[in-house]
């Protein structure tokens, strides 16, 4: 950029320079060979997500000195990053998530059956239970197995005798 400085080299105001033509800001290049090249990068972009991972962007683009944009094989080095990885978890919910109940304990008669049970963030990241909020639902319950039971049928006739 180009500034208005006093004799001391102090910036001034642009109106204290007016009776003379301000010089261009970027001067072309007419020998491209004698030109320079530089990256210029953009500012990233905020975090996009509510809750959990994802990638936040900027642009990245070579500059001749002159100000043109040019192809990025014309800059020395490797071209800073583009993107990078970031976390947002301002917007996550945890809720408990129950499994299926297990097969009974006992295969005749009363025993229990038990379920896993997990407090899950709202991108599906498994969480530490304090961060689930409410009753934390049941992980085991009564129940009667039948399958190991050994039946007899048996015919009960009621016997009358007459006196």
């Amino acid at each position: 950029s180009v500034t208005c400085v006093s004799k001391l080299l102090a910036q001034v105001e642009d109106w204290r320079c007016s009776n003379r033509s301000k010089p261009l800001a970027e001067v072309p290049c007419v020998n491209h060979s004698q030109c320079s090249y530089e990256w210029e990068v953009g500012a990233f972009s905020e975090c996009l997500t509510g809750c959990g991972q994802d990638l936040r962007r900027r642009s990245v683009s070579c500059r001749r000195s002159d100000g043109v944009t040019v192809e990025l094989g014309k800059c020395l080095g490797s071209a800073p990053v583009d993107e990078e990885p970031c976390s947002n978890f301002s917007s996550c919910s945890y809720r408990w998530t129950t499994f299926s109940w297990e097969a009974c304990s006992s295969t005749c008669g009363s025993g229990l059956q038990y379920r896993s049970l997990l407090c899950m963030r709202s991108d599906g990241v498994e969480m530490e239970d304090e961060l689930c909020k409410g009753s934390k639902p049941r992980t085991f319950q009564a129940c009667t197995g039948a399958s190991g039971c050994n039946y007899t049928l048996v015919n009960e006739c009621a016997m009358h005798t007459d006196n």
